[in-house]
């Protein structure tokens, strides 16, 4: 399903957000909300930012986690324990394994591919903000 496509299906809601699909995983960001192929990843809020921040960007350096941490009120040394978190939940599901570990100090984003074989960004979609009892991208 391309951009045109999804943006005509979600055209009839009036209160829509922007919404961010890599591959099979689909991030709404007000709430944030992560999908893998339309099953909700239920993460806490913390567990939540840390793999939009690291979502949107792609990877993301230890120290900038760490101040990403800081800015959301978690300790900095509970870091390891929130992505195993987070990997535990993905890999419970089906999905795989969410991060790779570059190096001593950089974790990069891996997703599963879509039904089309695609994990590039698409960037720009929007989906219903109060429709989210299933994925905004199926």
């Amino acid at each position: 399903m391309n951009k045109r496509e999804l943006d005509e299906r979600y055209r009839s809601y009036r209160d829509d957000e922007s919404i961010l699909v890599r591959g099979a995983v689909t991030v709404a960001f007000d709430p944030i909300v992560v999908f893998w192929k339309g099953a909700h990843i239920p993460l806490s809020m913390v567990e939540n930012e840390i793999y939009a921040h690291i979502f949107r960007r792609g990877r993301i350096v230890v120290d900038e986690l760490d101040k990403l941490l800081d800015a959301i009120g978690a300790k900095t040394a509970t870091r390891s324990l929130l992505i195993g978190h987070i990997r535990r939940k993905f890999l419970g599901m089906g999905a795989c394994d969410p991060f790779e570990r570059l190096g001593k100090d950089v974790i990069r984003l891996r997703v599963d591919a879509d039904a089309a074989g695609r994990t590039a960004p698409v960037i720009g979609l929007k989906g219903p903000r109060y429709a989210r009892i299933t994925s905004p991208v199926e």
